[in-house]
């Protein structure tokens, strides 16, 4: 347990500006991604012998998703106030971000298919599960990676 010294001097780091770079922010996003496709892989591998390419397409998914949503959350909410988010909010925002990229993949696709009038979510429960694990994944890794950071500051 820190003495209350020490736990004012560690929020005081979280209300300063870590000063991190916008690369550091990006390659720290690029870790969490990775992390998140792993857990995915681990969830998927005993079956995945059946249809290895599956793997490739969730990859794809997940890396279209954490472009247009990660990413920009990633580098446009400024890292301090991330690191004052406590653990469970930290999970809800990123079990949110999964399922809203997912679901900007899927509008994005249905426009280009043919229209919106045909779009159905039906039968899609199972990649919205996989978004969250993804995502959530993610984003923890994501904060504990700027946490760490300004900690060591």
């Amino acid at each position: 347990m820190r003495s209350p010294n020490k736990q004012e001097d560690l929020h005081g780091r979280f209300d300063e500006s870590p000063g991190l770079s916008l690369s550091r922010r990006f390659l720290f996003a690029f870790y969490g991604l990775l992390a998140g496709d792993t857990a995915l892989f681990l969830l998927l591998f005993p079956g995945i012998g059946r249809a290895p390419e599956v793997l490739v397409v969730y990859a794809l998914f997940s890396f279209v998703g954490w472009a247009i949503i990660g990413l920009p959350v990633a580098l446009g909410v400024p890292p301090r106030y991330l690191c004052r988010l406590s653990w469970p909010l930290r999970l809800l925002i990123g079990a949110a971000l999964g399922p809203i990229a997912l679901f900007a993949i899927f509008l994005t696709l249905a426009e280009i298919s043919g229209g919106l009038k045909t779009f159905r979510l039906a039968n899609t429960g199972i990649f919205f599960s996989m978004s969250i694990l993804i995502s959530t994944t993610s984003f923890i890794v994501y904060t504990a990676l700027l946490r760490r950071q300004a900690v060591l500051r």
